[in-house]
């Protein structure tokens, strides 16, 4: 449970307990090793910019236009202080705060999208116009659906996190962490 609910020191210290309680029994062994690689991969395809070269990336960042791949947002940025519409500010990811970002809309590509045993949540990396990264959990997501990358992906009022994950000596930042509860997403096949 505290995997799914993104309190990640204290999932893997909770399977080295269970681990410490009965070491013949192999699941906690498994689930340890299995949360600290997803991690540890998050981690590495954020800091190698989801392994894509140089000029994939650059091209990714430069075909993030807000005027054509908002989607159903576009008409919230333009939408007056008397329009009964809920008017949105288009931010970049270095402008959210920690925590609720009501009155936000953020836009991405996505670069890359983390593979984990589970299904759930589904995990990918974005980048801003900033060429700034984040990582997104999306959860309720049927099996086999999911994001690629070149997609846009934008995100109205975003809840941020940032998360450290410490255990065994080993300390894992993921400095940029976006999930979804109440959020609201859309993203754009568009293909390279």
């Amino acid at each position: 449970v505290l995997k799914y609910k993104e309190e990640y020191t204290s999932a893997l210290d909770s399977f080295s307990h269970a681990i410490a309680l009965d070491p013949t029994w192999d699941a906690p062994v498994k689930q340890k090793a299995a949360l600290f690689r997803h991690l540890s991969d998050i981690q590495y395809l954020m800091d190698n910019q989801g392994k894509l070269k140089a000029k994939r990336f650059q091209n990714l960042v430069d075909a993030i236009e807000p005027d054509t791949q908002l989607g159903p947002f576009l008409k919230n940025l333009n939408a007056g202080s008397h329009s009964p519409m809920v008017h949105l500010k288009q931010g970049y990811f270095s402008d959210l705060v920690e925590g609720s970002n009501l009155g936000i809309v953020v836009l991405g590509k996505v670069i890359c999208s983390v593979v984990c045993e589970d299904s759930v949540p589904f995990t990918f990396c974005i980048v801003d116009k900033k060429s700034n990264i984040i990582v997104v959990n999306l959860y309720n997501l049927s099996p086999g659906k999911g994001v690629i990358i070149g997609d846009s992906v934008a995100i109205a009022d975003p809840f941020f996190t940032k998360i450290e994950a410490n255990h065994d000596g080993k300390v894992l930042l993921i400095n940029y962490y976006l999930k979804f509860a109440n959020s609201f997403l859309v993203y754009t096949h568009i293909s390279f």
